[in-house]
């Protein structure tokens, strides 16, 4: 298994535009959610809801469920004919990546968009417990529903609870703020619209490049998961960072690993090194390092406080000075499927830690 330091630089690269993509795209629901806040308070504030004048709450009620629905999913509808369009560019970065850096005579080929869109549709994304696959139509889907559900409750509950029009309109966009909404049921729906195109980009950038990997792999022997080397780094993350994943592996993890994922996938290259003098890759804890860095390996360079700052005051204690080595405590703080263990679950599966927790007075946690 290989990677040529070239592959991580683009990558690294690459990666900046995608998340200005990702802020764009999430940027475009503000004229959807304008347009709502005008219509509910128009429709909401010249009516008469009270518990006397049921028939007009249960038209209003309609009228705002069904105008959530048709705002909402036209946002959905302009999202994902942005993101099949990505998903084509991903797939043709993939193969122009690793084209750079092979001999002139090794072509690599691409599967048609059909297919692309198809892997990104069947292949279930891994965010929930346990690694549960979540269908991308259905993900997608549920940010209309859910808005549609949550603006009707709040229409139901302040009809049944007595708030003034006024007082269900505030709860329903809260205040104007530049261009948000800050203090109502639209800011939450912001930043479920953001969530929604943050974790599709993930699934859509990766499905599209595995599916380049598949077709050519004559030539790419499997991938490589690289995390973000920061604070925000979820456990999950952490632990996949710098796995290989072999074609002929039965257990493919690939991300995303959790809504609004930032891990990615790099192909791996039959015979091309990993040069660490070629490259190096940021770190928000010790400026640049290797290439080839894991990230606890990364971490270990840190502070103190930035250790603590990532792994909680306990964890960052026993990962100084309980005497496991980095890919010992690496291994430790997530299971198989990369769910973070608690103090008691890494002692059960391990004596060293269980030592070190009653000799540093951390007893209370197994």
């Amino acid at each position: 298994m290989a990677i040529p330091s070239e592959l991580f630089e683009a990558q690294a690269e690459h990666d900046i535009s995608t998340n200005r993509f990702a802020s764009q795209l999430s940027n475009q629901v503000l004229p959807f959610l304008d347009e709502l806040a005008i219509f509910y308070r128009q429709r909401i504030l010249t009516e008469d809801l009270t518990v006397r004048n049921k028939t007009r709450f249960k038209q209003v009620l309609r009228d705002i469920e069904q105008k959530t629905k048709e705002v909402t999913q036209a946002y959905t509808e302009m999202m994902l004919t942005e993101l099949r369009e990505f998903g084509q560019l991903e797939a043709a970065f993939a193969v122009d990546s690793a084209q750079s850096v092979l001999a002139g005579n090794v072509l690599l080929s691409s599967p048609d968009n059909q297919r692309l869109w198809a892997a990104v549709l069947n292949e279930p994304m891994l965010i929930g417990k346990d690694f549960a696959g979540i269908d991308f139509d259905k993900f997608t889907k549920s940010f209309s529903e859910s808005q549609v559900e949550k603006m009707g409750e709040i229409v139901r509950g302040g009809y049944f609870t007595g708030l003034t029009n006024q007082e269900i309109v505030m709860a329903m966009t809260g205040k104007k703020v530049g261009k948000n909404f800050v203090g109502g049921q639209l800011e939450i729906t912001r930043n479920a619209a953001d969530y929604v195109v943050r974790t599709s980009i993930n699934h859509i950038a990766t499905q599209s490049r595995l599916s380049v990997y598949d077709d050519n792999d004559d030539i790419i022997s499997g991938y490589r998961i690289i995390a973000t080397l920061d604070f925000r780094t979820s456990a999950t993350c952490r632990g996949f960072d710098q796995k290989v994943v072999k074609n002929t592996d039965k257990y493919k993890p690939h991300p995303p690993f959790h809504p609004r994922c930032r891990t990615t996938v790099i192909p791996e290259l039959i015979e091309r090194p990993l040069d660490n003098s070629g490259f190096t890759r940021p770190s928000k804890f010790d400026g640049e390092v290797p290439a080839s860095t894991q990230y606890y390996q990364a971490l270990k360079g840190a502070s103190a406080a930035k250790q603590d700052q990532v792994l909680g005051k306990v964890r960052g204690e026993m990962f100084r000075g309980s005497g496991l080595s980095v890919e010992k405590f690496r291994s430790l703080m997530t299971d198989r499927m990369g769910d973070p263990l608690t103090l008691a679950e890494m002692a059960k599966k391990n004596d060293t830690v269980l030592k070190w927790l009653k000799d540093s007075g951390n007893g209370q946690y197994i």
